[in-house]
């Protein structure tokens, strides 16, 4: 029963991200964008095509019109030209919620308040975040007010939250880095995980070590459809994080918190 559940729950998943695709070659044509990039070298509608500088294109044409570009880090992922590129999303979402020097403004105040977080206005905000914790990790956003440090992990139409390959690479890794931070006991984990249940789980755990106090919080920010992310993220909170660090691991779906009435909203979730 718990593998059909699952194979049902990839297929549902793989519909939503090809429908979310075919979405953004509409919202692409309508929009005139220079679609018909390459992915293994077959042409897609859905990525744009690189005739020129790769930061150049993403900023002329997967920033929204209205969102200050200049922000926006050399750091681009792999598929930051994809019209379903998270990163992009995550930056369309949140800059015009900062001042042009990266600080909070009301409305990303109140956004987080809903959710039980106190941040101030004013607070530093960075994009492609890394703690230097040793491990190369870089959160999609990160606010951090006085104590108060605000981790994103942002998902769109990927299948859910990555493992990592159990080879030297990784399981080294685990030895030299995640186990110091594991310590003796985690905070905020029922229980520290071995090393092959930490990379089953890799990216999960590496963003739930952050969470060291009360004044840590990591936020998992996905579509509603995106039902493997759900699925695989309500199973580790249930599973892996304390009942007393729980409402520190929050859950958020993008159709929340998008204003229906906004171009982001029609190019992303319409």
């Amino acid at each position: 029963m718990e593998l059909n559940k699952q194979l049902k729950t990839q297929n549902t998943m793989k519909n939503y991200a090809h429908n979310r695709k075919e979405h953004l070659a509409e919202y692409a044509k309508n929009n005139k964008l220079p679609i018909g990039g390459t992915y293994n070298g077959r042409p897609y509608e859905h990525i744009l095509k690189l005739d020129k500088n790769k930061i150049d294109i993403v900023k002329d044409f997967n920033i929204l019109k209205d969102v200050n570009k200049d922000m926006l880090t050399e750091k681009l992922h792999r598929f930051a030209h994809h019209l379903n590129s998270s990163q992009i999303l995550c930056y369309n979402f949140f800059m015009p919620m900062l001042t042009d020097k990266g600080k909070a403004c009301k409305q990303l105040v109140k956004l987080l308040a809903n959710y039980g977080i106190k941040i101030e206005e004013g607070a530093e905000c960075k994009f492609e975040y890394n703690d230097n914790l040793g491990d190369n990790t870089e959160f999609d956003f990160h606010i951090k007010s006085g104590n108060i440090e605000v981790f994103f992990e942002i998902k769109y139409t990927e299948d859910g939250f990555g493992r990592a390959k159990k080879d030297e690479k990784h399981k080294t890794k685990f030895d030299t880095i995640y186990k110091k931070e594991l310590g003796d006991k985690h905070n905020a984990l029922q229980t520290n995980p071995n090393c092959e249940e930490f990379l089953n789980k890799y990216q999960l755990y590496r963003n739930a070590i952050r969470i060291k106090d009360k004044n840590k919080y990591l936020i998992l920010l996905y579509p509603k459809h995106n039902e493997v992310a759900d699925s695989q993220a309500q199973k580790f909170i249930e599973e892996k994080i304390n009942k007393e660090f729980r409402d520190k691991v929050k859950i958020i779906y993008w159709e929340d918190i998008a204003d229906k009435d906004t171009e982001l909203y029609r190019k992303y979730f319409k």
